[in-house]
C-alpha cells in the first residue's frame, strides 16, 4: 500500500505526533498550555527544511522524533528536567557510564514511539511537493507562534535583565526543543569548564611552606561517586552498612556535610581548589591542591574509574591510570576494588618521601548492581533492572545500600594497607543521589532546585598510629571534641584540610584556617612566624 500526504498535512502530522508524545511528560494543564508555543517551532523548522529540499524535510522529521522520544522517556519515567547540567554530565562522562541508565523499557519505548513512526515517514510520499506551499506554511506557523506567544505573556528582556520565566517553563515542557536548547548551553558550559582549567593562574608557591620533619607522609584522597552520608551507619543510618569501618580506630565520619554541586565535574573543581560554594565556577583563578603539593615534593598518583582527562591534567600527576586501562588490566569490571591493585603496587614500591594518591571511584553511581560483587549483597531483594522505576523504592534502596557496603569494604582494604605507614586518608563524595524521594532519581539537577538528597555527602578522615604523633592530628581530634561530628561542613573544607593536615601552610590569603580541620584555632600567629622565618 502506497502512503502519500500533501506537504502541509505531512508537516502537521509530524508536529501533532510530537505534541502527543509530550502529553506523556506533561501531566498538568499549565505544562500542556505552555508547551504549545515552543512546539510550534517544530512545524516552523520542518517548513524551512521543506523550502530547501524534500530530503532535508524528512531528515529533520526523523531527527526531531528521535530526540523527542528519548528526552520524553526520561521526563516521563524519572521526573527529570532536561537541563544543561544533565547534558553536561553526559558530555563529560564517557558513553559507557551514560549508557548504564538505558534500560529495556527505554529501548521498547524508542522502538514504539520513534522507530516505527520513522519507518512510516520514510515510506510516505509527499504529493504535489511545492516550495511555494512550504513558504505558505512558514508564514502560517509564524503567525500562529506570534499569537500564542502574545497570549501566553512572553516579555522581551534586554541583556542582563532577569530571564522570562514563562519562556523557561515553556521550553522545559516541550521536547525536543528543551533538549536542543539544553545541549547548546551544555556545549558552551563544557568549553567554559575547559577554559577554567587551562587558564587557571599559578599560585605563588613561595607563599606555601612545608614542614620537612614529616617527610615520609602518605596522603590518600578517595573521591566517592553519588554516595549519601545518611546511608552510612557510621552516621546513624538504621541499616548496618559500615560493619568494617566501625571497627577502625582514629576514624572520624562527619555527618552534616554538603556538596557544592550535584554534578561531578563541577563539584571536583570546588573540592580541589580554593573556590568556595557560593562562588561562580567560571571564577576559578588558582591551581589545584594537587599542583601545590606536587611542587612541594609530593609524588602524585591518580587511579580512576572515570575518564575526566582534562580535569586530571588540570590537577597534575606523576602517574595516571584511568578507566579503560583499569578495565583492560583488571578483572573487576567497574567495581571500585579494581583500583586496589594499583594502590598495592604503589605502596609496595614505596621507599620514602612524600606521596599523594588519589583514587577516583564509581561508588554508588547507577547502575547500582554493576558496582557489586555477590558478597556485597547484604540487603535483599535487590533491583536488577536498568529502569529503576520497575523496582519499588524499598528494593531500590536495598540495592543502593549494598553499594555503601561495597564502599565500606573498599575503604577498609585501603586503610589496612596504610596501617604501618605515616598516612592520612580522606574520603568524600562528589554529590549525593535521589532514590525516588518525591519522584526524583539519580543526580545532576540544577543547584537552585535540586532535592536536598543530592547534596548529602559522606566525609571520612582516618589517621595512622604514626601520624597521630603530629600536632595536626591532635588539632583534628580537638576539632572533633569541641565541635563534634555533627559540625556543618561543605566541600569548601577539603582543599584547606588536605593542605593543613599535610603540614602545608600559607599566608592565609589562599588557605583559610577556619576551613582547615587540622588547624589549631590559636595557631595563626605561629603560621605567620613560620612563613617569615628563613627558608631551609
Amino acid at each position: 500500500m502506497k502512503l502519500s500526504l500533501k506537504l502541509e498535512y505531512f508537516i502537521a502530522t509530524v508536529s501533532f505526533y510530537i505534541f502527543l508524545l509530550n502529553l506523556f511528560a506533561n501531566h498538568h494543564f499549565e505544562a500542556i498550555y505552555l508547551s504549545i508555543a515552543p512546539l510550534l517551532l517544530i512545524p516552523l523548522l520542518l517548513s524551512i527544511g521543506a523550502i530547501l529540499h524534500q530530503v532535508l524535510l524528512k531528515s529533520l522529521a526523523v531527527i526531531l522524533i528521535m530526540l523527542a522520544s528519548g528526552s520524553i522517556f526520561f521526563k516521563w519515567k524519572y521526573n527529570i528536567v532536561i537541563t544543561e547540567d544533565i547534558l553536561l554530565s553526559g558530555l563529560i562522562n564517557d558513553f559507557s557510564l551514560t549508557q548504564e541508565i538505558i534500560s529495556i523499557s527505554f529501548l521498547v519505548w524508542v522502538f514504539l514511539t520513534a522507530i516505527i513512526p520513522l519507518i512510516i515517514i520514510i515510506l510516505i510520499q509527499i504529493k504535489k511537493y511545492k516550495k511555494r506551499t512550504a513558504l505558505y506554511c512558514v508564514v502560517t506557523v509564524m503567525i500562529l507562534l506570534s499569537t500564542v506567544a502574545y497570549f501566553q505573556g512572553y516579555k522581551y528582556r534586554k541583556p542582563g535583565q532577569i530571564r522570562d520565566f514563562t519562556a523557561i517553563k515553556a521550553i522545559s515542557a516541550a521536547s525536543p526543543i528543551d533538549l536542543i536548547v539544553a545541549y547548546k548551553k551544555a556545549v558552551k558550559s563544557l568549553k567554559i569548564l575547559k577554559k577554567t582549567y587551562t587558564k587557571a593562574k599559578s599560585n605563588q608557591v613561595e607563599n606555601y611552606i612545608l614542614d620537612n620533619k614529616n617527610d615520609n607522609l602518605i596522603v590518600v584522597v578517595v573521591v566517592g561517586e553519588s554516595s549519601r552520608s545518611d546511608h552510612f551507619s557510621l552516621n546513624g543510618y538504621e541499616k548496618e552498612t559500615n560493619q568494617y569501618l566501625k571497627t577502625i580506630p582514629h576514624l572520624y565520619s562527619f555527618k552534616n556535610v554538603t556538596s557544592c554541586d550535584t554534578l561531578t565535574i563541577r563539584s571536583l573543581a570546588y573540592m580541589f581548589t580554593p573556590l568556595q560554594c557560593d562562588t561562580q565556577l567560571a571564577q576559578v583563578q588558582e591551581e589545584s591542591v594537587v599542583t601545590i603539593m606536587q611542587r612541594l615534593g609530593f609524588n602524585v598518583h591518580i587511579y580512576s574509574l572515570q575518564t575526566l582527562s582534562s580535569f586530571y591534567r588540570f590537577l597534575g600527576y606523576d602517574t595516571l591510570v584511568s578507566k579503560y586501562a583499569v578495565i583492560n588490566e583488571q578483572n573487576f569490571g567497574t567495581r571500585d576494588k579494581a583500583l586496589l591493585p594499583y594502590l598495592h603496587h604503589t605502596l609496595q614500591n614505596y621507599k620514602e618521601g612524600k606521596m599523594l594518591i588519589i583514587l577516583h571511584t564509581l561508588g554508588s553511581h547507577q547502575s547500582y548492581i554493576d558496582r557489586l560483587d555477590t558478597d556485597d549483597i547484604k540487603f535483599k531483594p535487590i533491583c536488577t533492572y536498568q529502569d529503576v522505576k520497575r523496582c519499588s523504592q524499598k528494593i531500590l534502596i536495598n540495592t543502593y545500600d549494598n553499594t555503601i557496603v561495597a564502599i565500606d569494604k573498599f575503604l577498609f582494604s585501603i586503610i589496612n594497607k596504610l596501617q604501618d605507614k605515616n598516612a592520612i586518608l580522606f574520603y568524600i563524595s562528589d554529590h549525593g543521589e535521589s532514590l525516588g524521594e518525591n519522584g526524583f532519581y539519580f543526580h545532576g539537577y540544577p543547584k537552585n532546585s535540586a532535592p536536598k538528597e543530592q547534596f548529602k555527602v559522606p566525609f571520612i578522615v582516618w589517621m595512622s598510629d604514626t601520624y597521630l604523633h603530629y600536632a595536626e592530628a591532635k588539632n583534628l581530634q580537638y576539632f572533633v571534641q569541641t565541635k563534634g561530628l555533627d559540625a556543618n561542613i561543605t566541600h569548601d573544607y577539603l582543599f584547606h584540610t588536605i593542605l593543613g593536615c599535610s603540614q602545608i601552610v600559607s599566608d592565609g590569603q589562599t588557605q583559610h584556617q577556619s576551613l582547615n580541620l587540622c588547624s589549631n584555632p590559636s595557631s595563626q600567629d605561629s603560621f605567620t612566624t613560620l612563613l617569615k622565618s628563613p627558608k631551609k
